[in-house]
């Protein structure tokens, strides 16, 4: 497969700033091919990612050395308008990408202002839609859409334009459980379409069954480059939490070079048998903490209730977890 990305020896230093974000980076990426990128805060994830589409140092000024390849062109002498037709980027707030009222406007927008044909932009806005199922509200208001709505209607209008690449930079960090799911579902079905997509994501656990190979950042360089099964075993040394699969697998066998990444795999490896289910624990029997009677609440101003008879006890010494979605 032919190599879509090209980083030799990157450095990136922003203006201001004595310390490089970003020191001595080389990595290939392949058409196709589905990179998640892990580090903790301020490791370099979303600086390597901007170097990429172009926005740095195009748009955010940075000191950048090394020679950088996409598609054949380098994203810092090319305009960003024209990088964005090659590199499709959704970033954490999907609110900071919506700039039309109506949805299907909004995925329209980027094709207006390449002054591609009406006929061809209403086809596209279609198929893009019926990609991340939203063309059933076409014509509703984007302000009345769901986190998860949001961020796949960004997206919608990104693949409007036809990337050959998608970048997202921790799509799912301002949604529920619910939205993050919509969009690993969406990306996973990209993926198998054959797009190429580097995604930083904090979700690890969730997503790294579907990617190809895992880069992680650390302090700037990279740490980890390597296939899920044997990335796994190093993201405790990025202070990056790794599936439970793969720490309960770890437990078990001290010594292994491939690690489980799902409950079905680690069934397969036989291991099943070498653990012990302890008997349930004994209900807590203690006495009524929290009492909670056909509660009704709405908050001052507002015409929608929020909580509508709810009713609950806790026991003295019950560890409670509430759940739900946003707005819930």
């Amino acid at each position: 497969m032919a190599k879509i990305i090209k980083i030799n020896n990157l450095s990136v230093r922003y203006f201001g700033s004595s310390n490089p974000v970003l020191r001595n980076i080389s990595l290939e990426i392949e058409e196709g091919e589905f990179v998640l990128l892990v580090g903790r805060t301020g490791s370099g994830k979303s600086t390597l990612l901007n170097v990429i589409n172009g926005v740095t140092p195009n748009i955010v000024s940075a000191s950048v050395r090394g020679s950088i390849s996409v598609a054949d062109r380098d994203p810092r002498k090319t305009p960003v308008h024209e990088m964005a037709t090659i590199v499709g980027t959704v970033y954490q707030v999907p609110e900071s990408q919506i700039f039309s009222l109506i949805v299907d406007d909004d995925v329209a927008f980027g094709l207006e202002n390449r002054a591609v044909d009406p006929n061809e932009i209403r086809r596209r806005v279609v198929e893009s839609l019926s990609l991340v199922n939203l063309v059933h509200k076409m014509r509703h208001p984007t302000f009345l859409l769901s986190g998860g709505e949001k961020q796949r209607l960004v997206i919608a209008g990104v693949l409007a334009v036809r990337p050959r690449i998608l970048i997202l930079d921790e799509p799912t960090s301002m949604l529920d459980s619910m939205g993050a799911e919509s969009i690993f579902g969406l990306v996973k079905k990209l993926s198998e379409e054959g797009l190429t997509i580097i995604m930083s994501e904090h979700r690890v656990e969730r997503v790294i069954g579907m990617v190809d190979r895992v880069i992680g950042l650390k302090d700037g360089t990279i740490y980890i480059d390597d296939e899920p099964h044997r990335a796994v075993a190093k993201l405790s040394r990025l202070g990056i939490e790794e599936p439970q699969v793969t720490t309960l697998y770890r437990m078990i066998n001290k010594n292994a070079e491939y690690y489980p990444i799902s409950v079905d795999e680690f069934m397969e490896l036989g291991v099943a048998d070498r653990i012990d289910v302890v008997d349930k624990v004994d209900d807590c029997v203690g006495e009524d903490a929290i009492l909670v009677n056909n509660v009704h609440f709405t908050y001052p101003g507002g015409v929608q209730e929020v909580l509508k008879g709810v009713n609950l006890v806790i026991k003295d010494g019950e560890v409670v977890s509430v759940i739900g979605p946003n707005g819930s």
